[in-house]
């Protein structure tokens, strides 16, 4: 190589180590230059890669300032409760407004801010979320979508989603979204270098796409700062590039109580969720006086994120990262095998998921049907009960859950569709766009779906978010709607009252003409034919009542419409050992099955 080529290789060719300039500041100092009070803040959010250590030290210099933020995640998960209590927010948006551990369940503080209407509520799907700061991304006024037709949260938000006809002539009815760009989008990484590029290992969830939308950049925060040549090598797993990116700090951790995968990054540690951490702040959260005192604990009293790893200690820490292996189930096992119960007996709990999984197993096999979608709780163990039955028949089936996820195969003791333990046994892992776009709904979709509802009525209409009349609040769409809107078909799995099994449901989260089965705790109702109204074609067992007659008529006084018998009524056979044994497996702790 002659000299002179050799000097201007040197020069502009060689890729130097680290470069750009550094933008590495303290979490407190990030924090006090770009939060401002009224900014619209853009958290991605669900259950990974949380920005807890950014919403902590938010409530350290907000707290009792009243700034009046509006705050945007896809799901509204602790930490952000906090905020909520402590008077910093005056509006949320979101798909979802509750809790995930140990088992999905409402949130007190969303409960008394509905009721006292101390906040505003704008809810969305979660499918629609994404799209809205898809659309702000872009910088598009909207975007296209199956969701919220015929449903309460289009009702209730015409000034954020208009309906038309398809104008190019399918007769299809479509929604228009209006696109979000928030003021500041705060985001927690793996990795960073001191420039911003960062690495967000997958499950996507939203996809960033808020931050990539926000007007006045983003804040964020990494487990540990790297050089650009370390960012080169697993660029694949970039999602946020340096220009976008205001400030970096480094902050271990910073994602606890939730978690953060790490895939493949070598030299660098991720940690699962802490399960007990998220239950202590539920029942925190049941008082504002007790959440008073906890943020106070856990926050307030710690001067900085340091302060809150010391009180969080080793042992802890050490635990979270073992815990994300993926064959750490085997130890926990190991560890209450003893505890497993071997019993022919079972709950109606363990009846109602075993039977809705083998009519879930028989739907996927009569409808010719290649993936299913499982959602949050019980219906996740169905979903997982199915897939587990059709694989042992040979039938070529994956589950998926909507964050992203494809593939998932739940494992023992781990009944958390989100859980750590199972990122490893998906065979993709993506974003909403892809599992609620393209593979649930998209032209080659052959998708079934279970899933869970707090109220339905005879003709499947679902409510999974809120009673205004009571001003209460549940939880809100999360996917239901999405999936609802758009899946080929829908078998919901729920408990059995009257006031469940309603004459007319308070809200209609998701309209209810996907729905064709539904299994509760006493029997299977189906909707036959062209007929749109669900009919009790099949009974469970009931030692306690003497005949047929009986059990039938105790079904019918548990159901809040005036419920439709088939003329040949059957009784379901019980479950076996194997299913009963399958079943404690996986919720080994008893978290859905009513044991703990």
């Amino acid at each position: 190589m002659k000299k002179e080529f050799q000097k201007i290789l040197e020069r502009k060719f060689t890729l130097p180590a680290t470069e750009g300039k550094s933008k590495l500041c303290s979490l407190k100092e990030a924090v006090s230059d770009q939060v401002k009070p009224g900014m619209l803040l853009y958290f991605p959010f669900y259950n990974v890669r949380i920005p807890s250590a950014s919403i902590h030290e938010i409530v350290r210099q907000f707290w009792g300032k009243r700034p009046n933020f509006t705050v945007a995640a896809l799901a509204m998960n602790y930490p952000l409760p906090v905020m909520i209590n402590g008077g910093l927010v005056k509006k949320m948006i979101t798909g979802g407004a509750g809790d995930p551990y140990y088992h999905p369940a409402p949130n007190k503080v969303y409960q008394r801010a509905f009721k006292e209407s101390t906040i505003e509520f704008e809810n969305c799907s979660l499918f629609t979320y994404n799209q809205r700061f898809h659309a702000g991304a872009m910088d598009l006024p909207f975007m296209p979508s199956k969701s919220l037709v015929g449903s309460s949260i289009y009702e209730e938000n015409k000034e954020n989603v208009q309906l038309i006809d398809d104008p190019f002539g399918s007769g299809e009815k479509l929604s228009l979204v209006k696109a979000i760009q928030p003021d500041l989008a705060i985001v927690h990484a793996l990795a960073a270098d001191c420039h911003g590029n960062a690495i967000c290992p997958p499950p996507y969830g939203d996809n960033l796409y808020g931050a990539l939308g926000s007007k006045n950049g983003v804040l964020l925060t990494a487990d540990k700062i790297v050089s650009t040549e370390f960012i080169r090598q697993y660029s694949y797993l970039v999602k946020l590039p340096s220009y976008v990116i205001n400030s970096v700090s480094e902050v271990r951790f910073g994602a606890h109580p939730a978690g953060i995968h790490n895939p493949c990054v070598e030299g660098l540690y991720g940690y699962a969720e802490d399960y007990d951490f998220f239950a202590a702040a539920h029942d925190a959260c049941e008082d504002q006086e007790k959440l008073n005192n906890w943020t106070k604990e856990w926050m307030l009293d710690c001067k900085d994120h340091n302060d809150y790893l010391k009180k969080l200690g080793s042992q802890k820490l050490r635990f979270l990262r073992g815990k994300s292996q993926s064959d750490s189930w085997l130890c926990e096992l190991e560890d209450i095998a003893d505890s497993l119960s071997i019993s022919t007996e079972y709950n109606p709990i363990e009846m109602m998921i075993i039977v809705g999984s083998r009519k879930l197993a028989e739907r996927v096999k009569s409808g010719g049907y290649r993936t299913i979608l499982g959602g949050g709780g019980m219906s996740y163990i169905v979903a997982s009960m199915a897939t587990y039955a059709l694989r042992e028949e040979r039938y070529d089936v994956d589950m998926m859950v909507e964050t992203g996820m494809i593939g998932v195969l739940a494992r023992p003791t781990e009944p958390h569709l989100l859980s750590h333990q199972v990122f490893p046994t998906c065979k993709m892992l993506t974003d909403i766009d892809f599992t609620l776009g393209i593979f649930m709904a998209g032209r080659s979709s052959k998708c079934i779906a279970s899933l869970a509802a707090a109220e339905i009525d005879k003709y499947g209409n679902m409510n999974t978010t809120k009673d205004n009349d009571r001003r209460l609040w549940i939880g809100g769409s999360g996917g239901h709607n999405d999936i609802c809107s758009a899946a080929p078909e829908v078998i919901i799995t729920m408990r059995q009252s009257r006031n469940r099994f309603v004459d007319k449901v308070a809200y209609v989260t998701s309209p209810g003409n996907k729905v064709k089965t539904l299994v509760s705790t006493l029997g299977i109702f189906e909707k036959l034919g062209e007929d749109e109204e669900f009919i009790l074609t099949s009974y469970f067992p009931n030692p306690n009542l003497s005949s047929s007659d009986e059990i039938i008529r105790n079904i019918k006084e548990n159901c809040g419409w005036d419920l439709k018998v088939a003329p040949e009524v059957t009784m379901v056979s019980p479950p076996n050992t194997d299913e009963l044994r399958t079943l404690r497996l996986l919720d080994a702790h008893g978290y859905n099955l009513g044991k703990s």
